[in-house]
Order: C-alpha cells, then sequence, then structure tokens
C-alpha cells in the first residue's frame, strides 16, 4: 500500500488505525523526495484470524521519520510464517487498512 497526498506535498502520519486479521509483520517505512527515511515494524499476532483494529502510535511510528514525509508504504513480511508475501505493496490476505484522521499537512 503507498499512501500520499494528492498533491505529493509532504505530511505527518499521525496514528493511523490497522485493521488486520492475520499473523504478520507490517513494515511501515516513510519517504522523502524519493528517499527512505527510515521504518518501523508492526507485529500483529494473531493466529486464529480474527480482525482487530490497532491504533498506531509515536511509540510505533518514531516521530523523527514519520513527522515530514511526502509517501509511506506498507508492506508485509512473514504472513502466516511464509515468506510468500515478503515486499509486497498490498496488504496481504483479508487485511484491510482505515487511515481516517491520520495524515496532517507540515
Amino acid at each position: 500500500m503507498v499512501i500520499q497526498k494528492t498533491d505529493g506535498g509532504a505530511f505527518w502520519l499521525k496514528e493511523p488505525k490497522i485493521l488486520f486479521g492475520a499473523n504478520v509483520d507490517l513494515i511501515i517505512t516513510g519517504y522523502k523526495n524519493g528517499s527512505s527515511v527510515g521504518n518501523a515494524t508492526y507485529t500483529v499476532n494473531d493466529r486464529n484470524g480474527t480482525a482487530k483494529l490497532v491504533t498506531l502510535t509515536s511509540k510505533e511510528l518514531t516521530p523523527s521519520i514519520f513527522q515530514n514525509v511526502d509517501s509511506v508504504t506498507v508492506t508485509c513480511s512473514n504472513y502466516n510464517g511464509t515468506p510468500d508475501y515478503d515486499g509486497r505493496r498490498h496488504l496481504c490476505g483479508n487485511a484491510q487498512g482505515v487511515y481516517q484522521q491520520c495524515l496532517f499537512d507540515r
């Protein structure tokens, strides 16, 4: 998944809500002018397939990385213990992303 503003400007990724129902590592990478400024990994530990809504905070998303970006990607790794989906820029399996009120202009 790629998150960008329609005008291509910088933004602050603040407390996105992620709805996921799997056992997977989400790799969230911030970019500025096409270069990576850093990433964060969030592990969803749900082996029973029940979707759960998680709000990522500054604990998971380091402000120095995500406060001035023009693009963010969300990829996955280790989906249900297999590398089959590693690095894909979509939400794996039965995942959905919920990004309401989480992008702030810089």
